[in-house]
């Protein structure tokens, strides 16, 4: 997103997924600058649900606010265990103006409280 100040030439910003064929979820927000090819991590407290299988949306709005939407996902292997699964009717919001790098190298960034949605929308989606 170019609406990150600090990176002029753009960034990608990735948030959850899992490891170990989904035995660990991940709340995990990295950042990449498209223009060094540098990760940076956010370390902080535990706010945002662990999550995979969402999908992500960039919301600009008027007042030049913008906010990272993640939305939808779950927990679990739906193929393999679907009685065994959760889907998550939340949208986990990230503010893109909080998003920088903090002197020690790590990332920083605002979560908002996550949203509840009318339903689960269902994983592996695109919005």
């Amino acid at each position: 997103a170019r609406c990150v100040s600090g990176f002029p030439d753009g960034c990608v910003l990735f948030f959850g997924g899992h490891s170990g064929n989904t035995r660990r979820l991940m709340a995990d927000l990295q950042l990449l600058c498209v223009h060094t090819w540098t990760w940076y991590t956010w370390r902080g407290p535990p706010i945002a649900i662990p999550r995979h299988g969402h999908s992500a949306t960039l919301v600009e709005l008027a007042e030049g606010r913008s906010y990272v939407a993640f939305v939808g996902g779950g927990s679990g292997i739906i193929l393999d265990h679907p009685d065994d699964c959760e889907e998550y009717a939340t949208a986990q919001l990230v503010d893109v103006a909080s998003l920088a790098v903090r002197d020690d190298g790590t990332l920083a960034a605002r979560f908002l409280p996550a949203v509840p949605l009318s339903h689960a929308p269902g994983r592996h989606h695109t919005a």
